[in-house]
């Protein structure tokens, strides 16, 4: 479908094509998998002003590219990288489970013991990022035990980015933080010319986490536009006496500026402090302690949802156990793991917060980002790219919806508020077999004038 208002276009070998595509192209497995000790030795040796030059950089300031290249070597400097492999376009480091950067860097003792007990299993057709082959190089695409597979970040990466806080941040000018205010779950009114629009549900009562199963759909980010992203996800959130939220984050999210792709990937996210100064994606910065040496943080699934076609889906969620908010997830698919507990958030990371004991709020659903310039703003598809009412198996959805209150008993039967704050996205809540369940989405607003959605 074309759209207009385009901004200009990335062009590869003279042809224009999108940026996300572009990027994707320039991050191929075509080139082969670089051996680790080679990309450690590269950061050591590219000075910070070349990032600039970097293909689709948006970093220009070289303090902030020495910044990024400092906190990269940081993260890898020293690593007895087991091997590596390429996997969906992005490569993966086997990295030892105590040399990750949230043990390493905050010189954690031991890891936590997750729960005694196999996390809850809600998922139907299901599928995850487990391979049991090798990839184009013959590289074995899994990791040893006692290591996980740590999706490797790269100075070209890090420079489609203005400064490292942004590269931490969940997203530019407040995309992808949790909607609540510290009154209970009391959403705010809907605000014109927001850059981020959401169609979710919500409620404020205390809990100890939960989880959904989320439809499996990698909605298309025309980053010419000035598309940014489209999620879909859960929140826990909590609140400080001085009405700062802290959140543990899960879910999956088409970012091509942060992943170089249009897949979906898997993600989590946190922050103690209302998103200013803390937090960040997967294993980026010192936070996430991940044990599970199969699934990939960041990383992309072999198989997504079709508008109309086959469903595939993941479950995932949070149960705090132990002081930590552990993170579970099911997508088992032909030879997967089934339901594991992949990692923690540590309570810890939460300096004493409402987080470390526990959440007041319960949050899922999509939202989407735009920095277009242009009038009215251009916004990416939520979900399927189908309004909440073509249901099944047209629009995406969240199911088997439910969370655990603080004496650990899990409650199906939430009392959830939904909300969208557009016109071109809805959310429409349900009960049947599945339990709890809402279908979300809608086209945004691409189009040609005059069909494009001025309200969106």
């Amino acid at each position: 479908m074309f759209r207009q208002y385009l901004m200009p276009l990335c062009l590869t070998s003279g042809v224009a094509t999108s940026c996300a595509a572009a990027m994707a192209q320039n991050n191929s497995a075509s080139q082969g998998v670089q051996p680790f000790a080679s990309f450690v030795a590269e950061l050591h040796s590219t000075p910070a002003a070349q990032m600039a030059a970097m293909p689709f950089a948006v970093v220009q300031d070289t303090g902030a590219a020495e910044e990024m290249r400092q906190h990269l070597l940081k993260l890898y400097d020293g690593l007895s990288v087991g091997h590596s492999y390429e996997l969906g376009g992005q490569i993966v480091d086997c990295v030892p489970v105590l040399q990750q950067p949230s043990v390493r860097l905050q010189h954690m003792a031991k890891i936590a013991s997750p729960p005694p007990f196999t996390p809850p299993s809600k998922t139907g057709a299901n599928t995850a990022p487990v391979s049991q082959g090798v990839d184009a190089f013959g590289n074995k695409q899994a990791c040893e035990a006692g290591s996980i597979p740590m999706r490797r970040i790269t100075l070209k990466e890090m420079s489609r980015f203005k400064t490292l806080h942004d590269y931490f941040s969940k997203g530019p000018n407040g995309a992808g933080q949790v909607r609540q205010d510290s009154g209970g779950g009391t959403m705010p009114p809907a605000l014109s010319g927001l850059p981020h629009l959401y169609a979710h549900a919500y409620q404020g009562v205390n809990n100890y986490g939960g989880f959904t199963t989320l439809s499996l759909y990698s909605p298309f980010v025309n980053t010419n536009l000035g598309e940014g992203f489209a999620l879909s996800q859960q929140w826990y959130a909590g609140y400080n006496a001085d009405g700062t939220v802290q959140t543990a984050e899960v879910g999956i999210q088409n970012f091509p500026a942060l992943y170089g792709s249009e897949n979906s990937a898997l993600f989590v996210y946190w922050t103690a402090d209302d998103y200013q100064t803390t937090g960040c994606y997967n294993l980026s910065c010192p936070g996430f302690v991940q044990i599970d040496n199969t699934w990939t943080l960041g990383g992309s699934f072999p198989n997504y949802s079709v508008d109309g076609g086959p469903q595939y889906e993941v479950t995932l969620g949070y149960y705090f156990w132990g002081g930590n908010w552990w993170m579970y997830i099911d997508g088992t698919y032909d030879l997967g793991p089934g339901p594991i507990w992949l990692g923690y958030l540590p309570g810890s990371i939460y300096n004493g917060g409402q987080m470390s004991q526990y959440a007041q709020v319960f949050d899922m659903g999509g939202e989407v980002f735009t920095a277009s310039t242009s009038y009215p703003p251009i916004y990416p598809p939520m979900g399927s790219g189908e309004y909440a009412f073509a249901g099944w198996p047209y629009a995406a959805y969240h199911s088997s919806i439910g969370y655990f209150d603080t004496a650990y008993n899990f409650q199906s039967g939430p009392s959830l508020t939904p909300y969208a704050n557009a016109p071109c996205y809805s959310i429409q809540l349900g009960v049947g077999g599945s339990g709890t369940y809402f279908f979300f989405g809608g086209p945004g607003n691409a189009g040609t004038a005059p069909n494009i959605v001025p309200t969106c």
